[in-house]
C-alpha cells in the first residue's frame, strides 16, 4: 500500500514532489471549500493531486481545521509527519519525511 501524502497548500513545488516520487505515493488534496472556488484556485495554482473537495465535516471530525497544513501517512494510515504550512524552504525536510516512511 502506497504512503498517502495530503496538503491544502496549492505550492507549484508540491508537484514536484509529487511528480519525482510517481506511484511510490498518493498526494490528496482536502479542503472545505466546494468545487467551484477549487477550480478558481487551481487555476491560478495547478495542483496535480487527487481533491477531496466540500470536507468541512470530515476535517472537523479528525480536528484538523487550520490551513494550510501538509500530513504524511504510512501506508498503515499511520500520522508520521505534520507541518502547518509548506514553504518550499521546507521541501527537503519533506522528501526526508516522505523517504523515512518509504523505508
Amino acid at each position: 500500500m502506497p504512503l498517502y501524502i495530503s496538503s491544502t497548500s496549492p505550492h507549484p513545488a508540491l508537484n514536484q514532489i509529487k511528480k519525482d516520487y510517481g506511484k511510490q505515493a498518493t498526494f490528496v488534496s482536502i479542503t472545505f471549500d466546494e468545487a467551484r472556488e477549487v477550480q478558481k484556485t487551481l487555476k491560478r495554482f495547478p495542483l496535480d493531486f487527487i481533491h477531496l473537495v466540500g470536507a468541512k465535516k470530515f476535517l472537523d471530525e479528525i480536528g484538523q481545521a487550520i490551513y494550510p497544513k501538509t500530513i504524511i501517512l504510512d501506508a498503515s494510515g499511520k500520522v508520521s509527519y505534520i507541518n502547518e504550512s509548506f514553504d518550499p524552504a521546507e521541501a527537503a525536510t519533506m522528501r526526508a519525511e516522505i523517504d523515512k516512511v518509504l523505508n
